[in-house]
């Protein structure tokens, strides 16, 4: 399935085959150069742990993965992203769960 995108500053806009529009926070993007395809790794704000994945060409149409291989290699990617991720302040914290002294963490704030 081939479905339009607009790319609006780190989000994309996505108009499904039935012509509603979805905004989505784009995570990252990247590109596997042995098969030469690019992947865009994405969710919805509202829903942020649920992060979706399609490959896209450089038109910037986006087209589902259509293989386990494919799943496999962008849930690897993923992992490998989410495991080297730091703390927004620089603590060097990789779970995300501690409490440092910024409190910027995932944007919780302190009271």
């Amino acid at each position: 399935m081939k479905m339009e995108n607009k790319k609006l500053d780190n989000h994309i806009i996505i108009t499904d085959d039935e012509g509603v529009e979805h905004r989505y926070e784009i995570l990252f993007t990247y590109d596997n150069e042995d098969r030469g395809v690019s992947y865009v790794l994405f969710y919805d704000e509202n829903t942020p742990q649920e992060i979706m994945a399609m490959r896209y060409d450089e038109q910037g149409n986006l087209y589902e993965l259509e293989s386990d291989a494919e799943w496999d290699e962008v849930e690897e990617v993923l992992n490998t992203f989410s495991d080297d991720e730091e703390c927004e302040c620089g603590c060097d914290e990789h779970d995300h769960e501690h409490d440092c002294e910024c409190h910027h963490c995932h944007g919780d704030k302190k009271n």
